[in-house]
């Protein structure tokens, strides 16, 4: 009983912790993560008007996108927080560390799978099956970008508003050999990732048509 109550309480402290170091910024990283699907949920949808409001959020879209996969990257403070875990290490690890890392990445991830699942889907039905797949493709290059500007360079989806000389001074160094090399890294995990994801939400769908029956 003794160690049972040891147990909880090192895993209460080590959530705590993980919260207190990094809550802040875990649940603003989820927010930007959420804006792209629920501009997508918005804007690609069946009867949809495509005016010059509609053209304006599809920008704003794009803009955020990156902010979903992005949250992958956040994996650096996973270790940091691996390396900082004491006392039962394995199980603090396993069951209190991981959990909240993994929690936090589906939620980012699946919001970047979806909403390129929504863009396949409306594509296809407003032109065809192969403009849908050179859409996505073109958002995970644009997105691979996007997640490096953050991650290295530090910058924001607004600064394409609020800071555009800024941004526009670093793009000639993305031609330089290791942004190209991780952007390229990026881009090819992205495409496998959510390779990966749809073949799940493929799955999940055809077994709730009735798939797999026995």
């Amino acid at each position: 009983m003794l160690a049972l109550e040891t147990a909880i309480r090192n895993a209460g402290e080590t959530a705590y912790g993980v919260f207190a170091n990094h809550g802040r910024w875990m649940v603003w990283n989820t927010v930007l993560a959420l804006i792209p699907l629920g501009l997508a949920l918005r804007l690609f949808r069946v009867g949809v008007v495509r005016g010059v409001r509609w053209w304006l959020g599809v920008a704003v879209f794009i803009a955020f996108l990156p902010n979903a996969p992005y949250v992958l990257s956040d994996v650096i403070h996973f270790f940091d927080d691996v390396r900082a875990s004491r006392g039962n290490h394995d199980l603090r690890v396993a069951f209190v560390i991981v959990p909240i890392y993994v929690a936090f990445m589906v939620i980012g991830f699946g919001s970047y799978v979806v909403s390129l699942d929504r863009v396949r889907q409306f594509v296809t039905r407003i032109a065809s099956a192969r403009s849908a797949t050179i859409a996505v493709v073109v958002l995970h290059a644009l997105s691979s970008v996007g997640v490096f500007l953050g991650r290295f360079w530090r910058f924001n989806s607004w600064d394409i508003v609020t800071a555009p000389d800024s941004l526009a001074n670093r793009l000639d160094d993305l031609m330089h050999r290791w942004p190209i090399a991780m952007t390229g890294l990026t881009f090819v995990s992205l495409v496998v990732l959510t390779s990966l994801a749809d073949l799940l939400i493929d799955g999940v769908r055809y077994r709730r048509r009735g798939g797999f029956a026995a």
